[in-house]
């Protein structure tokens, strides 16, 4: 009789058991968080000051949940970066060494960044198209009139001339018969005009003009030489008299 009892409650206890309900399986897994990477690195770049960069991509990014959005910061002035290609491009205006974090983000806001550094090279300077100052200008060699005939003299003028980036720091005069044999004065660097003495009269005299740059203990850069003719005043003439008296009455003929 025990025996069936206790047959009865285990029966009973496994149907319990059986006819519960079975509790939901666990996830095997769960969801992993994805993670852009960079499997390429890029550490510099260089371009040349004042011209076109052409167009350089930067490298892609991997993994990530979704789609990825790439920013570049920390541009030079003249260049600029195309998120949706990735290209790096423009002209370059400013030259210097120019820190860049470029980056890529995915959609749940992970994000790997490189940074890198941008080389600007200086653009070369061109040759200067003078090598000097311009030529004195509107040269002059008039008469001096307060001169005497026996001790001619020559007022030379001239504008003072572009210096095109070499200061002036005198003027040389040159002045002679011929352009073989000329004598030389100098004036100071703000002089406009300078006065030749001693020279021979009614003489057409060559006077050239001449800006230098540099110091005094130099001959300094020359400029564009200017060319003008004077002429002195002409020789006094000395003029011969005859006199004659009238000879009186009964005086005796010669």
């Amino acid at each position: 009789m025990r025996v069936g009892l206790w047959f009865v409650a285990v029966s009973a206890l496994l149907f319990a058991v059986l006819a519960a309900p079975l509790p939901a399986p666990r996830a095997l897994a769960e969801e992993t968080n994805l993670v852009p990477v960079f499997s390429t690195a890029i550490t510099s770049l260089s371009f040349p000051e004042g011209k076109d960069a052409g167009e350089t991509l930067l490298p892609a990014a991997e993994g990530g949940d979704g789609q990825l959005t790439y920013s570049l910061t920390g541009l030079p002035a003249g260049m600029t970066f195309d998120a949706a290609t990735r290209a790096l491009g423009g002209t370059p205006s400013e030259a210097g060494d120019f820190s860049m974090t470029y980056a890529a983000a995915d959609e749940d806001g992970d994000q790997a960044s490189l940074s890198l550094t941008v080389t600007v090279d200086p653009a070369r300077q061109t040759a200067r198209s003078k090598t000097g100052p311009d030529a004195p200008g509107s040269l002059k060699a008039v008469r001096a009139p307060s001169a005497t005939t026996m001790k001619p003299a020559l007022d030379v003028s001239w504008t003072t001339p572009a210096d095109n980036g070499f200061p002036i720091t005198k003027y040389e005069i040159s002045y002679g018969l011929d352009t073989d044999n000329m004598t030389k004065v100098t004036a100071g660097a703000t002089a406009t005009s300078v006065r030749l003495t001693d020279l021979a009269a009614g003489t057409t005299y060559t006077v050239r003009a001449l800006a230098f740059a540099g110091n005094s203990g130099q001959h300094g850069v020359a400029g564009t030489r200017a060319d003008a003719t004077g002429k002195t005043n002409p020789p006094r003439r000395r003029v011969w008299s005859t006199f004659w008296t009238i000879p009186t009455a009964g005086a005796a003929s010669m």
